[in-house]
């Protein structure tokens, strides 16, 4: 079932980006205090919560499926890396490619080979492609 932003705010709860990216409470709270994830409205004190936008919850989709991949978990340095980039640019197409040397996108297989030169032995590749669309825009569509 598709996740459904809040129809007043257009924002998604820290349960529903859990439930949308695949990934647990926990994991998005510990992204938060890493400063990976950036909720739209932050907790103040006990008895609030986060809310985040469409693009945090795709971000966090995208950090979710490269993270399942990752062999060295505790370097948290190239999903930042991936989480700005996507924040600054948008690109919801292609592929990510992380690597020993960085993180990169490619839009298509010609792209794909100079990033896997320019990056090293890869780490992870994420088919941007397959994030999953929220029930509001399929209706838009």
């Amino acid at each position: 079932m598709p996740v459904v932003p809040d129809p007043d705010t257009d924002t998604l709860s820290t349960e529903e980006v859990a439930a949308y990216a695949g990934c647990s409470l926990r994991q998005c709270d510990y992204w938060v205090r890493l400063g990976v994830l950036i909720p739209t409205v932050p907790a103040r004190g006990s008895g609030t919560q986060r809310r985040y936008d469409r693009t945090e919850a795709r971000i966090t989709w995208v950090i979710t499926a490269a993270n399942s991949g990752r062999q060295r978990r505790g370097n948290v340095a190239p999903l930042a890396e991936v989480a700005a980039w996507l924040r600054a640019n948008g690109a919801w197409s292609g592929w990510l490619v992380i690597g020993e040397h960085g993180a990169g996108i490619a839009s298509h297989a010609a792209d794909l080979l100079d990033e896997l030169a320019r990056l090293g032995p890869v780490v992870t590749l994420v088919d941007l492609d397959a994030c999953p669309s929220f029930a509001a825009d399929e209706d838009a569509a």
